[in-house]
């Protein structure tokens, strides 16, 4: 073989060598380069954890500045469709400290809500088991370790029906103020609202919007689907309101838990949505009729300031006039009805 062929192959062999060698060292730089990469996700994932465990840390100093009682890993919730409630149900919401054994009942009667305040009727009855309640409805069970505000359900009603019933409880039992506001716009925080509604006789003093995420909150864990409209005119600026899926009617109705009302078909009855109900009140406001969650009150200007008011007292003496009446609230919410963004739709309702 002549020199410069060989030199030739030696050289093309040199090159496969280099070029083999070249590769083998890019796969490995390519590994290596994975391998940090997946090290430096799994220490994103560590810091993200750590981050999450002390942004917890910093709400619950933030309740406790607050002054809050309570945190709940699991908000309390007392809607049953049972009439008879063991007492572990209410007693590990406490805090660990406190001797659930000493649990007493001192007044388990009828508890009257803020609003669209009944007559009394039969009390439950206590054993050393739980308590059984005589009838659906709202009750205040006052004990030795605190107050728990409950819902009993009528067990035959529909889907429907029940979601109702937990609009009325919520309507009925919140007045429009922003005392409460500090704690409504994190997921967290409003554990402690929920500690408020369901372990104490205080109303929850919110706005619109923040009364429709209170709602929202409560009927989601009871399985229903939710979203909230945010609302804005010419004449009446902004609202906030919820809609609620109604699965036996297989449609959303419009619930406003800040006046306390609902739109409904003047004709049928049935209980509209806000498209369905601006639709109507632009051709024909005649036939949209207001529906009533409750008969609520405006809460006295001294009462309902705009800046925080962390010493909140309810006495039924800072009422006022109707917050809204039965013709009035078509025209404001037709005006209302000018622009609605759905601005949080948590799922897509069943179809």
């Amino acid at each position: 073989m002549p020199r410069r062929t060989a030199h030739f192959f030696l050289s093309i062999l040199a090159a496969a060598i280099l070029l083999s060698a070249g590769s083998f060292a890019l796969a490995r730089m390519q590994a290596t380069i994975r391998m940090l990469q997946e090290d430096n996700a799994f220490l994103a994932q560590a810091l993200q954890k750590k981050q999450d465990r002390l942004d917890l840390a910093k709400k619950r100093d933030v309740i406790q500045n607050l002054g809050t009682r309570y945190w709940f890993e699991q908000p309390p919730m007392f809607i049953f469709r049972e009439r008879f409630v063991p007492w572990s149900t209410f007693t590990r919401f406490l805090p660990e400290h406190i001797d659930a054994s000493r649990l007493k009942p001192l007044i388990a009667g009828r508890f009257f809500p803020i609003f669209d305040a009944s007559g009394a009727s039969s009390s439950p009855t206590a054993s050393a088991e739980g308590i059984h309640f005589p009838s659906d409805g709202e009750y205040g069970l006052y004990t030795s370790l605190g107050t728990f505000r409950i819902l009993i359900q009528d067990p035959q009603a529909s889907r429907d029906d029940a979601l109702m019933a937990i609009a009325r409880f919520v309507a009925r039992n919140t007045v429009h103020s922003n005392a409460d506001h500090a704690q409504i716009m994190d997921q967290e925080l409003r554990r402690v609202l929920m500690g408020k509604l369901f372990l104490s006789d205080q109303p929850l003093a919110l706005w619109c919007a923040e009364s429709s995420m209170i709602l929202s909150d409560v009927l989601r864990a009871m399985g229903y689907e939710t979203r909230i409209l945010s609302l804005d005119g010419p004449r009446y600026g902004g609202h906030g309101v919820l809609e609620a899926y109604f699965p036996d009617r297989k449609k959303w109705g419009m619930l406003d838990t800040d006046y306390g009302t609902f739109l409904a078909d003047a004709e049928s009855g049935t209980i509209l949505s806000m498209k369905e109900a601006a639709e109507r009140l632009a051709k024909d406001p005649a036939q949209v009729s207001t529906g009533f969650l409750a008969h609520k009150k405006t809460l006295d200007s001294a009462f309902n300031l705009t800046a925080y008011t962390p010493h909140f007292v309810w006495r039924t003496e800072n009422l006022g006039g109707p917050m809204t009446t039965p013709d009035a609230y078509p025209d404001m919410m037709q005006d209302l009805s000018a622009r609605i963004s759905v601005f949080k739709i948590r799922k897509q309702p069943p179809q």
